[in-house]
């Protein structure tokens, strides 16, 4: 059987499109109501976990930055004659710690004659005269260097007030440092 001829420009019937909501994305016929997918249960104790885990490594890195902090702040400076001499009469004069002084003298012995002197000279004029006398270090240099011994020269400012005026004295100090693993104060005297 022949088939009859259709003419070529017949309109074609779409197929049906259901009917879309605008930002659904779900194909709903008219009168349904949306369905909603079903919420994953969130699982709060992995949540409060990792949290925990967050916190504690900040707790310890920042106990560990505070702990160096603190280290490099107190260790005792031993790289240069300047600085050890600053730091031993910081320590013997100033803050009156043989223990502290200690590790600035040669052989850990921190009560040189001369400055072990002086010392006991601030202590009896604070006693005999009732007033607090404070010793510091200025103007330290270098005078002479090899690669183990060195002369380190050293203002020695003594501050006290009396009847509310304050007074201040400076003296001439010499120092020998010498370096073994770290340099360190060997002697001292007053130059006059």
């Amino acid at each position: 059987m022949d088939q009859p001829l259709q003419p070529e420009h017949q309109a074609v019937t779409p197929p049906a499109v259901p009917v879309q909501r605008s930002g659904d994305g779900s194909a709903a016929s008219a009168g349904s109501t949306p369905t909603r997918a079903p919420r994953k249960p969130r699982n709060w104790r992995l949540i409060i976990a990792v949290t925990a885990a967050v916190l504690s490594t900040l707790c310890a890195g920042g106990s560990l930055t505070a702990y160096l902090w603190y280290d490099r702040s107190t260790a005792p400076d031993l790289g240069t004659p300047t600085g050890a001499v600053r730091q031993y009469l910081t320590a013997y004069l100033g803050d009156r710690d043989s223990n502290r002084a200690a590790l600035f003298a040669c052989g850990g012995k921190p009560d040189l004659p001369d400055v072990k002197a002086a010392r006991g000279d601030l202590v009896s004029r604070e006693k005999q005269y009732s007033v607090s006398i404070h010793a510091s270090a200025d103007t330290i240099r270098v005078t002479t260097q090899d690669s183990h011994d060195a002369d380190v020269s050293a203002h020695l400012v003594l501050t006290t007030v009396v009847n509310g005026s304050s007074q201040r004295a400076v003296e001439q100090w010499v120092f020998k440092v010498h370096d073994d693993d770290g340099w360190r104060v060997c002697d001292g005297h007053e130059v006059t």
